[in-house]
């Protein structure tokens, strides 16, 4: 694989993406909720209260 360049429009979709992911994980945590997770390729519930 090459080396990836990240363009200022890139950067400006990633950060919106992580905002995104950052916003469903506070509102998981203000309803008592489990989100999924992959770890080791491998679906795992994990409460939004330990992330």
């Amino acid at each position: 694989m090459g080396e990836i360049k990240i363009t200022p429009e890139n950067e400006k979709l990633l950060e919106g993406m992580r905002r995104a992911v950052q916003r469903v994980i506070e509102q998981a945590k203000r309803n008592d909720e489990e989100l999924v997770n992959a770890r080791d390729r491998k679906p795992v519930r994990v409460k939004a209260r330990d992330l």
